[in-house]
């Protein structure tokens, strides 16, 4: 929504863009459909929309103002009451569904007398800037798979109207220009520049949107902008006349083509819908992809714009993520608090008859081994009662180098006992970074531990190398420290299963707590744990870990 749109445009441009707006075409049924599914989630926001209105307001108004100095031209009058206006819209849409007067204010908007003064490249940009607001306001009110829906809402309106304005701005332009055949030369001239130009524009806008649009017919590529090139890793000579099939990974293949045979058929005239696309490298990349059924060179064709959903898989996971730790967490505050009661009895007891008994031999061996394993048992529920808690993190200046000084020191007895060689490097210039120093300690020992029982048994050949090294990744430093063995490995079929709660596969002991608590601390700290293994040949695991204080720090995780 740029300043310099004329009111009409403002107005007509945002009201197309409701959630839930599919375009004049197919929104009918759509819509139809997702209010009698979703009527309560629109009730509530219809509510936080009318709650909220000036606040909106003053945000879309603080865009104006931002693209206002970017592009740096004149503000338009009246903006704040189009603005206003529009809002109301979109609140009287959610809450009926009826978007009958939106299409007729968008007829009258889209007149002859008005279209022809706009050109299409601020059309284009006010798609942008609506976006990012309407996104924020769905994001602020929705989590969760209830954000993904109203996104994929906003998204569907979003290419539906994209493809309607710029068909209705050309046909326009053309009309106008039909309608002026005996007006002078020199004047008919400049309204075919003028018309050429805007054509011209519109290829330009086509190759510089971040989404892949290309043209289907016959099962092969006809016609592609260059980011639907660019995220397929071919040049444009290459990818021309090349079959779709050899652009889609193999195990969504089928399932694509069929669909594509029942768009030129007509059966599905448009349609959204989630594969994997496949690179030239073989990389398999999940993609979403919004096709409707056109005509290109006189031939029925599909049309399709496809975007890389790879961040928003990811997201959606650590979401999921985030609720299955959540009630696990739940349950084992639950159970532990149950267990620990009983256990601290029992406890206490055998420490009475230890203490008290005339015991000897075997009987008094047996009593001992109770109490170990009592002693044990409450470690193990105390271990179960940290995961649940919330980690808040205590900032100081933290020396890495001592820091894994004081890892190594307290592991001594383990290293000692496995006879594993270790290998610690100091920092460059003796690096330190603010963090918490008792979480990263731990989360050190966990990793260190899990090491040494990777080489256990190894009869001394066993080799453990702790390396720190500092990076710069998007202008922000982080202390990377990789600690790397010559152990049994990770089986490959495990992958990120290690990180998981109570995963104790290839463990002698312990509950399958550490590595979870790791990268629940790294995280807590806004940074990040990778691992990389080959069975039987060793691991290596590297903490990333931001040098200052991240500003979103202060968060509970």
């Amino acid at each position: 929504m740029l300043p310099f749109l004329k009111p009409w445009a403002l107005e007509a441009v945002t009201m197309l863009h409701c959630p839930g707006i599919t375009g004049l075409k197919h929104s009918s049924y759509y819509m139809e459909k997702t209010m009698s599914k979703d009527s309560s989630a629109n009730a509530d926001l219809v509510e936080y929309l009318n709650r909220n209105q000036l606040l909106i307001l003053n945000l879309l108004d603080e865009d104006l103002r931002r693209l206002y100095y970017i592009y740096g031209e004149r503000r338009s009058c009246g903006n704040s009451k189009i603005l206003e206006e529009a809002l109301n819209a979109f609140i009287r849409f959610m809450e009926t569904g009826d978007f009958k007067p939106v299409k007729e204010r968008i007829s009258s908007l889209f007149s002859l007398e008005t279209i022809v003064t706009v050109p299409f490249s601020e059309l284009q940009r006010a798609l942008g800037s609506i976006r990012r607001i309407l996104t924020s306001v769905l994001a602020d009110h929705y989590y969760g798979d209830g954000l993904v829906t109203m996104q994929d809402h906003l998204n569907h309106a979003l290419d539906k109207v994209q493809g309607y304005v710029g068909d209705a701005f050309v046909k326009a332009r053309e009309a106008r220009l039909l309608a002026q055949v005996m007006v002078p030369e020199d004047k008919l001239r400049k309204e075919y520049m003028e018309l050429k130009e805007s054509l011209n524009n519109y290829r330009i806008l086509f190759d510089e949107i971040s989404d892949g649009c290309f043209v289907n017919q016959d099962g092969r590529i006809v016609f592609a902008n260059r980011a639907f090139c660019e995220m397929h890793g071919y040049n444009t000579k290459e990818i021309y006349g090349m079959p779709c099939q050899d652009l889609i990974a193999e195990d969504s293949r089928k399932r694509v083509m069929e669909r594509f045979y029942l768009h030129l058929k007509g059966i599905v005239p448009f349609e959204t819908y989630i594969y994997c696309r496949q690179d030239k490298c073989g990389n398999r990349i999940p993609t979403e992809n919004r096709v409707t059924l056109t005509r290109y060179k006189g031939k029925p064709a599909v049309l399709g714009l496809c975007t890389d959903i790879s961040q928003r898989i990811k997201m959606e996971e650590k979401i999921k993520q985030k609720d299955r730790l959540a009630l696990m967490g739940r349950l084992t505050t639950s159970i532990a608090h149950e267990i620990r009661n009983p256990l601290s009895a029992v406890k206490m007891n055998l420490q009475l008859l230890l203490n008290g008994s005339a015991l000897s031999g075997n009987d008094l061996r047996r009593l001992q081994i109770a109490l170990e394993q009592s002693v044990r048992l409450e470690a193990i529920v105390n271990r179960m009662m940290d995961f649940a808690k919330p980690i808040t993190l205590d900032y100081s200046l933290v020396n890495i180098d001592a820091l894994v000084e004081e890892a190594i020191s307290l592991l001594k007895s383990r290293i000692s006992d496995t006879g594993v060689n270790i290998t610690r490097y100091n920092s460059p210039d003796s690096t330190s970074l603010m963090a918490d120093y008792d979480q990263i300690l731990e989360a050190l020992i966990n990793i260190i531990s899990n090491a040494i029982d990777a080489v256990d048994g190894m009869n001394g050949r066993g080799h453990i190398d702790i390396k720190p090294r500092l990076q710069i990744k998007n202008h922000e430093s982080f202390l990377v420290l990789t600690i790397t063995d010559n152990g049994k490995g990770i089986a490959k079929e495990y992958g990120q299963e290690i990180f998981e709660p109570f995963f104790t596969k290839g463990k002698k002991d312990g509950v399958g707590l550490g590595l979870s608590i790791t990268r629940k601390i790294i995280e807590a700290h806004h940074g990040r744990i990778k691992v990389k293994s080959q069975e039987n040949s060793g691991t290596t695991f590297a903490l990333f870990i931001p040098v200052e204080i991240s500003q979103k720090s202060g968060e509970s995780v």
